[in-house]
Parts: C-alpha cells; structure tokens; sequence
C-alpha cells in the first residue's frame, strides 16, 4: 500500500514540474523549445536582409526582365487556378459520375473536397479527391475546357480502391 502512495505521489510530482514552466501557468510547455522557434527566426531573417553595395545603380534592362517573368508567372497561376464554379460543377460532375456506377457519394461540405488542375498536351485535366465516409478514398480525373456550360469528359475514377474508369492512356 505504502509503494502505491509513493508511486503516485511521485507521478503527480513529476507532471506537476513537466506542466508548468511559469506562475500560474504563465508560460505553455513548450516539447520543442523556445530556441528552436529562435534560431528559426534569426535564421529567416539573415537571410532574407542583403545589405546593397555602394556602386549599385539598377538597370532599366533588368526590370524589364523582371516584370515581365512576373506577369508571365501571375498569368500561369491564373489559368491554373480553380474558382468556387468550377468547384463545385467538378464536385457534381463526380457524385453524377459516382451514382451511376452505384456508388451514392455522402456530401460532407466543399471543404472535404480537393479540386486542381493541370494542363498537360494543350489541355486541363482535372483532378477531384475526397474521402467518403462509406467508401473511402475518391479519385476523378475530368478533361475539361473549365466552362460551366461545357461538360466534361471522365477519365479516370477510383472509387474505395477500385478503378471503374481508367482511360488515361488512350
């Protein structure tokens, strides 16, 4: 009796000194450590500050260059980009495409749904995920000009491990 007074005793001795680093818990426990989240930041912020030279004098030629690489990038993130309409048109398009091979897809809210696009030969594939609480993991891959009005073409569709549509080598 005596060694489990003890030994709980010393359990709450041992948690009361790992919970509380300050005065009445002040400060959270911290399992990494206040240096690491320093040496990070002095790190960072070295890096990032390059003191400019005495001689420098900017050229015209390289902001020229600069701004145009800019723009160029800006459009690429633009055409690859999905708006709130695609979204949710890909999402439709998967629980139709999901229902008629008998699958009925549970809608848990757009946020549970991740919808990208890449262009690959001159065209946009779009790839759907989600993770049904029935059937798992999903997978839809849509050839798709990204118009609301257009309907898009199935190409691939994984469904709890089963591939019921895999057209993407033809």
């Amino acid at each position: 009796m005596n060694k489990v007074v003890y030994g709980l005793l010393m359990s709450a001795l041992f948690l009361g000194a790992c919970g509380s680093n300050g005065v009445d818990g002040e400060y959270e426990y911290d399992p990494f450590g206040s240096t690491a989240q320093q040496q990070s930041d002095e790190t960072s912020s070295s890096s990032s500050y390059t003191k400019p030279s005495r001689n420098y004098t900017p050229s015209s030629s390289r902001r020229t260059t600069e701004s145009s690489s800019e723009s160029s990038s800006s459009e690429n993130k633009e055409s690859n980009s999905v708006t709130t309409d695609q979204r949710d048109t890909l999402i439709v398009f998967t629980q139709m495409d999901s229902e008629d091979r008998g699958y009925k897809l549970k809608f848990q809210g757009s946020d549970l749904w991740n919808v990208s696009v890449n262009e690959i030969d001159n065209g946009k594939r779009w790839i759907v995920t989600t993770e049904d609480s029935t059937y798992g993991r999903v997978k839809a891959i849509y050839e798709w000009d990204g118009n609301k009005d257009s309907g898009a073409t199935l190409i691939y569709l994984l469904i709890s491990g089963e591939e019921l549509v895999n057209n993407l080598h033809s």
